[in-house]
């Protein structure tokens, strides 16, 4: 129901255009707008009036004041179209809105990874963990209900009942208490197995299984299991769930367990040295590996090439390159 409306935006920003110009315009009434200099680059600003557009603000009233006194002239704004050229802008494109929507709420969230285990090295050259303890809270019985559970003024039916609660809050203590020992007991337990990992890095960790650990600690590898679950441990070299470091492996020509993780960095490694007029087969990178003491069948290394995403030796090669070495200068 009114002829003008006041549409400002929030600050005068070039190119900080929002939905204040264009709202009055849906129910037939002029913005008097202030706010993106450059609003002229999508709207028609002779379909409103735009502060930008006045030397003052004496100005800008007079020109509202004759808009509103001339019938023709109030006509004459409102038939005029909204955007410039009579096209819709990008900014107004109800498909590009709704595509946006749709990318917003189809996303994934990716929720940040916070550590639960902490690993710290110590001066005696040990590596002790411990727990997050920042988002935990203290849970203890309120003291004013043991002492209404003592007290001789105290009903039988509500000491009974008093007496139910504590004993259901105590043992859920109990068992907050018993997981945050195990997460303890399990973390330490892994990294007195992985000190290698944290001192020489990924490919000095050992093979490990859940069993092994679950041994180690006195308790069932499905305990270990639920005990892991969805857990990061905070290592000087990095973030990693602690399932990462439960590792199959095979045996080195010595006789020493090797990790999986350990083949797989050794391959890479083989393959960014490799001659490249003359790439290595499966069957010489099993050589290859052989030569570093890691005994592995042809097609463990086929397996892991394909699952790094390595090519064959053929695509790998630089065809510009005649076999045998560089080319002449």
């Amino acid at each position: 129901d009114c002829r003008f409306t006041i549409a400002f935006e929030n600050e005068s920003f070039p190119g900080y255009t929002t939905e204040k110009v264009l709202e009055p315009m849906l129910v037939n009434s002029i913005p008097i707008y202030w706010g993106d200099p450059l609003v002229g680059r999508d709207f028609d600003t002779t379909s409103f009036l735009s502060a930008h557009d006045s030397p003052s603000l004496d100005d800008l009233v007079d020109r509202v004041v004759a808009v509103d006194r001339d019938p023709s002239l109030l006509a004459e704004v409102l038939a005029r179209p909204w955007f410039r050229g009579n096209a819709v802008p990008p900014c107004a494109d109800t498909t590009r809105i709704l595509d946006r929507f749709a990318t917003i709420f189809t996303t994934p969230i990716v929720v940040p990874v916070k550590p639960d285990v902490y690993v710290d090295h110590m001066p005696d050259g040990t590596w002790k963990v411990r727990l997050e303890e920042i988002d935990l809270p203290n849970l203890r019985i309120s003291p004013l209900y043991r002492d209404m559970l003592m007290s001789a003024d105290t009903d039988p039916t509500t000491r009974e009942y008093i007496k139910r609660k504590i004993n259901a809050a105590q043992w859920l203590i109990d068992a907050i208490e018993q997981r945050r020992s195990t997460l303890l007991k399990t973390s330490q337990a892994i990294v007195d197995h992985q000190t290698g990992f944290l001192q020489e890095g990924p490919e000095a960790i050992e093979p490990l299984k859940m069993q092994q650990i679950a041994d180690r600690i006195g308790m069932h590898v499905t305990t270990v299991s639920r005990a892991v679950d969805d857990k990061w441990l905070q290592t000087p070299r990095g973030l990693y769930p602690l399932r990462r470091f439960f590792v199959g492996g095979t045996v080195s020509a010595d006789g020493d367990e090797v990790a999986w993780d350990t083949v797989r960095l050794k391959l890479q490694e083989i393959i960014d040295q490799e001659p490249k007029d003359d790439p290595y087969s499966d069957d010489a990178l099993v050589e290859e590996l052989g030569k570093r003491g890691i005994t592995v069948a042809r097609r463990t290394v086929t397996k892991y090439r394909k699952a790094m995403d390595i090519p064959s030796s053929r695509q790998r090669r630089d065809w510009k390159l005649p076999r045998g070495g560089q080319p002449p200068e």
